[in-house]
């Protein structure tokens, strides 16, 4: 009986041990085949249904779950209205009931359960209103008229909207203001900029019509040292905005990262034509985003002052294919320090053309991944007239799926995860922003801001005064402030890896250059030397001095008598002087 007994006890273990591995491998199966992280959204405009209502809402959030997305792009401001509860402009009129707020319901509705969904509040940036006279007296369009662009001719409209200017400090200071209240009063898991650039109407290539805010024109002559109205096609013209949309993101990045370091920036991109035969900054400048409409959406991802750029490239897969097809491969080789999500036009395209365009957004370009999709939208998800239901079945269920892509299966077909971020937390990089003033406590435009440590860098200030640098190595920095050839402050810092060290400077004085120092109108670097060239006074005497943060200043050359109308000075020891950046002066002994 007991050999019976132990041979049935060892069966019973045995058959445990099948039993549970029966158990356990179908489990690690399925565990293996989990989606990886990716971004899955769509666009939710403010101009449809979707989210105005506690029962839109709810359906939306059923139709994300349903398809398997895992963010929405929200757009809570179209015309400086609002669709939550703003400090700055008023409740948009077509919410139900009076009183609702829509972002704050998404987001509470977005986060709970097993299967939450990401909201990215989306605004856009510059347009303010199809009307000079909107019906609240609060509108910031009757507010700030003088904040409006203008065009060259004078002429505000566009002929659809009309806009704040970009090269207006005001305006910098406002839409700043406006995208840190909702970072500030809302669980958002995003913050989206669109129309984050000029408006491209009666414009070419490298001749935009824009921008011609007698403030910000004021601002470039200045900056510039210039005069009149620039010409559309003047180079630095062009660089001056692009340089004021770039403020408003930099400027907007780093107080997120100092603040909510978990919320994602995220640009609309502009892709229109042809996609760049390359991913350097000089190819870059054939694209309209760079001439046409200012946007340098490339160069941010490169800084690092987005967390994501997501390229609209809406392109019908039957008639542009070729287009579609170099944008993504593009898109993905310019992510540099960040990543890109790929912009599909669902409602260009058939439920088929949408799978085979997904399909190819998931294929890596050069051994790199695009952060996932977004589509717009939620309100037009095709163009064939097939209902939405029937696009989110094709994503998720496999007889639906088989219509519309035979032989594969569903593209959604299990959950995913957005993609972490890995860069906000990363300890070998750190951050700094901070303020120039006068010593009125007057803001400075246009100082430059020397950073000399670990590592260098010149920054600029904008045109509320402000300066700020990402993913710098972590140590002791020494930075200056420099207007008018005069240091206006100097502070020393220590940044800590993954975190924003804000340092402020402050003037002591007036600002004003020093007397005696001559401008320098030629520098060139030769074999490891500097040679100096400036216009002289025959039988004057002229010392060089050069620094490395602009307050310490060493005599390199002393007692240099002019024997012509034009000196040169040749440092033969520059490459000895360490490293970092060398300043140079010349001076009347």
């Amino acid at each position: 009986m007991s050999d019976v007994l132990e041979r049935t006890a060892g069966s019973v273990v045995i058959i445990r041990v099948l039993v549970a591995m029966l158990v356990i491998m179908p489990l690690c199966m399925v565990q293996a085949q989990e989606a990886a992280p990716e971004m899955r959204a769509m666009w939710v405009d403010g101009w449809r249904a979707g989210f105005k209502s506690p029962s839109e809402t709810d359906r939306l959030l059923r139709d994300a779950r349903a398809g398997n997305f895992n963010a929405l792009f929200i757009q809570v401001r179209k015309r400086a209205d609002a669709y939550y509860r703003s400090a700055y402009e008023p409740m948009a009129a077509d919410i139900s009931p009076i009183g609702y707020d829509p972002l704050a319901d998404l987001i509470e509705k977005a986060h709970e359960g097993e299967q939450p969904i990401e909201i990215h509040a989306w605004i856009n940036s510059y347009i303010v209103g199809a009307s000079l006279s909107p019906s609240d007296p609060q509108h910031p369009i009757r507010l700030h008229r003088d904040w409006l662009t203008q065009d060259v001719t004078g002429d505000r409209w566009n002929g659809a909207n009309y806009q704040f200017d970009p090269g207006h400090p005001g305006v910098l200071q406002y839409t700043f203001d406006v995208a840190m209240d909702i970072i500030t009063n809302y669980d958002v898991d995003g913050l989206h900029f669109d129309y984050i650039r000029y408006s491209e109407a009666d414009s070419a290539a490298n001749a935009n019509v824009w921008g011609y805010n007698p403030v910000a024109v004021e601002r470039y002559n200045r900056l510039y040292d210039q005069s009149g109205r620039p010409a559309p096609s003047a180079g630095t013209w062009s660089q001056f905005k692009r340089d004021q949309v770039t403020a408003l993101v930099r400027k907007t990045y780093l107080h997120v990262l100092a603040l909510r370091p978990e919320v994602r920036l995220s640009v609309a991109a502009i892709p229109w034509g042809s996609a760049p035969g390359g991913t350097t900054k000089s190819v870059f400048r054939s694209t309209a985003a760079w001439s046409l409409v200012m946007q340098d959406w490339r160069g941010w991802t490169e800084e690092g002052i987005i967390d994501l750029a997501i390229p609209m490239v809406y392109r019908n897969q039957t008639g542009s294919a070729s287009t579609f097809s170099q944008w993504n491969t593009i898109a993905k080789r310019m992510q540099f320090r960040r990543a890109t999500a790929i912009g599909a036009g669902f409602y260009l395209n058939g439920i088929g053309e949408t799978l085979e365009q997904i399909q190819q957004i998931r294929r890596p370009s050069s051994g790199q991944r695009s952060a996932g999709i977004v589509g717009f939208s939620y309100g037009v998800p095709t163009e064939s007239g097939a209902g939405r239901s029937t696009l989110l079945a094709a994503l998720t269920d496999p007889q639906t799926a088989s219509t519309y892509d035979p032989g594969n299966e569903p593209l959604f077909a299990e959950q995913a995860t957005v993609p972490a971020m890995p860069w906000k937390t990363d300890p070998a990089f750190a951050h700094i922003m901070g303020t120039v003033t006068d010593a009125d406590g007057n803001v400075i435009d246009g100082a430059k801001i020397l950073l000399a440590g670990p590592e260098t860098r010149t920054l600029t200030t904008d045109g509320t005064g402000f300066f700020g640098a990402v993913d710098l190595a972590p140590g002791e920095y020494s930075i200056s402030a420099v207007y008018e050839d005069a240091v206006v402050a100097t502070q020393v810092a220590t940044l800590a890896g993954a975190q924003v060290a804000r340092v402020n400077l402050r003037g002591s004085g007036p600002v004003e250059p020093e007397s005696n120092a001559l401008a320098i109108h030629s520098v060139t670097y030769s074999d490891g030397d500097v040679i100096l060239q400036w216009n002289s006074i025959p039988g004057e005497i002229y010392n060089v001095d050069y620094s490395k943060d602009l307050v310490s200043w060493s005599t390199i050359g002393l007692g240099l008598q002019a024997n012509g109308y034009s000196m040169i000075y040749q440092d033969q020891k520059a490459d000895g002087r360490g490293v970092g950046i060398l300043f140079y002066r010349v001076r009347l002994r």
